[in-house]
């Protein structure tokens, strides 16, 4: 039998991409907004000053082991920028995120999630030109009724977690481009209360990372 062949989940060629200013940081973003922050060299000025001023409202809580154990300088600095650098509400967030990873992005699905993802109301397909992965929801699957809102959800941060464990690239390719596939869809038809509550979720828990 002829081996099987090993297929990588990140192009070869993006070891010779080098972002460039426009992906590193957002374009003609005021203060400005990083999307790249797994970087080898200090950050801005202004951004190691939040920094430090974060680490002293993290020694003052509760949580601060946890904190420290599950977020790197890179993640810290992700929730304080997704915070518009507003320390007590980023540590609030970061405990939060501590429990949400625990229960959400575990990378475990059931048989119900999984089936939803059969389905596909959610995959990646592709990268775009600076080699980050596009992720699609297509809208039209949550209109069947046939589907469990909490289990989409569920869903959705398998996708996620996946995503930035096996398709990301520290320092060059660190969020994704996300497309809602509406496919004459009218976005009156999408369940309010579900969309309500993921972008709630999107918005707290995946600092910088979705499009």
């Amino acid at each position: 039998h002829k081996a099987a062949k090993k297929y990588s989940l990140v192009p070869a060629i993006i070891s010779r991409f080098v972002p460039d200013e426009n992906v590193i940081f957002f374009p003609n973003s005021t203060p400005p907004e990083r999307m790249v922050f797994e970087i080898d060299d200090e950050y801005l000025d202004f951004e190691e000053e939040h920094l430090a001023a974060l680490e002293e409202r993290i020694a003052e809580n509760s949580h601060s082991a946890e904190i420290d154990e599950l977020f790197d300088r890179a993640n810290k600095l992700r929730f304080l920028q997704g915070n518009h650098y507003k320390y007590d509400k980023t540590v609030e967030n970061m405990v939060e995120h501590v429990d949400f990873v625990k229960q959400r992005m575990t990378c475990e699905l059931n048989e119900e999630a999984t089936e939803i993802l059969h389905k596909g109301l959610f995959y990646t397909h592709g990268r775009d030109r600076n080699f980050r992965p596009i992720c699609i929801l297509r809208a039209a699957v949550l209109t069947t009724g046939k589907i469990n809102y909490e289990e989409a959800m569920n869903a959705y941060f398998f996708v996620a977690a996946y995503t930035i464990k096996n398709l990301l690239v520290p320092g060059k390719a660190e969020n994704w481009d996300s497309i809602i596939d509406l496919n004459n869809l009218a976005v009156s038809r999408l369940p309010l209360k579900f969309t309500i509550q993921f972008v709630k979720l999107m918005q707290a828990h995946l600092k910088c990372r979705s499009r």
